[in-house]
């Protein structure tokens, strides 16, 4: 309920009670608000004090809402969800021990409330992951920008052969490996050169 809800809410409950406005409710409203407006302050405490943990979190969040939305309205094969953007940029600033702590808060959980099952090619899908992942390491120098599309594509190669294993007709494997791999790479050259620039100017 908003701000303007509740007020209009103490003036009925008021004029009920033949008083000028309930000051009960106005109570709860302030001290509703004084939590709303302690948690930008809480966030720049945050940032200031450690802001490479800071990152990290938000990072972690973002990705976790979206998951959870994805897992909630997306009943297509395709796989539009951000995971594998965010877990390279983790991997490489991180380490691989804050990949698998990223995998499981803003990707596993998040898809299991919005929805989702587990079956049997998700632990091979989730090994695949963290597989991608470690490659990295074997480019400690190369940007993102550049590495990451590559990555993509190595991603999605190994995605169909999963996929053509467990059934999937190759045309069809061929298609959801395509499509989800273009939109990838868009979110490589867009939200990934956001994130390049944060990472260098934070970190």
């Amino acid at each position: 309920m908003g701000i303007i809800s509740r007020i209009k809410e103490s003036l009925i409950t008021a004029n009920r009670g033949n008083r000028l406005i309930d000051t009960d409710i106005l109570k709860n409203i302030y001290k509703i608000d004084k939590k709303i407006l302690a948690m930008p302050f809480i966030l720049i405490i945050f940032f200031l004090i450690n802001q490479r943990y800071f990152l990290f979190g938000i990072i972690t969040l973002f990705s976790a809402v979206f998951t959870y939305f994805h897992s909630k309205i997306n009943r297509s094969p395709f796989d539009f969800k951000m995971t594998i953007l965010f877990g390279l940029y983790v991997t490489k600033f991180y380490g691989i021990h804050f990949t698998l702590i990223f995998f499981l808060l803003s990707d596993t959980l998040p898809a299991l409330i919005g929805g989702e099952a587990i079956r049997g090619p998700s632990f091979i899908f989730w090994a695949w992951f963290f597989i991608v992942n470690l490659m990295v390491y074997f480019f400690p120098n190369s940007s993102l920008l550049v590495l990451g599309p590559i990555l993509v594509v190595v991603e999605a190669i190994g995605s169909f052969f999963i996929n053509s294993m467990f059934g999937f007709p190759k045309f069809l494997a061929v298609v959801i490996s395509g499509f989800t791999l273009i939109v990838r790479i868009i979110y490589f050259l867009t939200v990934g050169r956001i994130l390049e620039n944060l990472f260098k100017f934070l970190l």
